[in-house]
């Protein structure tokens, strides 16, 4: 890291974690809306999904384009998503400087890495039952992992910011 980024406080980047957050599930509300109107207006009712199609369905409407979101935004311009953006914190990725968005798309993916596997965890058992439940597990330590690694590194970096080179700063 070079000696002109001042690492973001905890405060600030809780506050943006918050923020994109409600973004998030403001998207999921609206999706799930969005959803429900065609498959009633298309077929009828909500249509029987077998479990690839549901893990598909899942991973194309939600993840991917929440993942793509991040890493667009994260990528170019201010660095920032929306929270970040309001509170006043960016992403500076040092690895891939020349190359932003290379380092973006690896950070959002490693960020978003729980979400898709939680989704792939309860959609394997409900349709296969859930006597494995070491992806489950896996889905709940990993964000534990995450968010202790910002609180307790000293520069607060998790995973996603050390695999891809990035810091998150004012």
């Amino acid at each position: 890291m070079t000696l002109d980024m001042k690492i973001a406080p905890l405060k600030l980047r809780f506050k943006a974690l918050f923020i994109d957050y409600l973004c998030i599930v403001a998207y999921l509300v609206v999706l799930t809306g969005v959803a429900l109107a065609c498959y009633k207006l298309f077929f009828g009712e909500v249509p029987q999904f077998t479990a690839l199609q549901s893990q598909l369905v899942a991973f194309i409407t939600s993840v991917l384009p929440v993942m793509g979101w991040f890493a667009f935004v994260e990528s170019k311009g201010d660095f920032a998503s929306l929270g970040k953006r309001k509170v006043g914190i960016q992403v500076k990725y040092v690895k891939f400087g020349k190359y932003p968005l290379v380092g973006s798309i690896l950070r959002n993916a490693l960020k978003f890495l729980p979400w898709q596997l939680a989704h792939m965890a309860v959609i394997g058992g409900v349709y296969d039952g859930f006597e494995s439940a070491s992806l489950l597990i896996v889905t709940l330590i990993l964000p534990v992992i995450y968010i202790g690694m910002v609180i307790f590194e000293k520069d607060h970096r998790h995973i996603a910011d050390i695999v891809s080179g990035s810091y998150v700063v004012v």
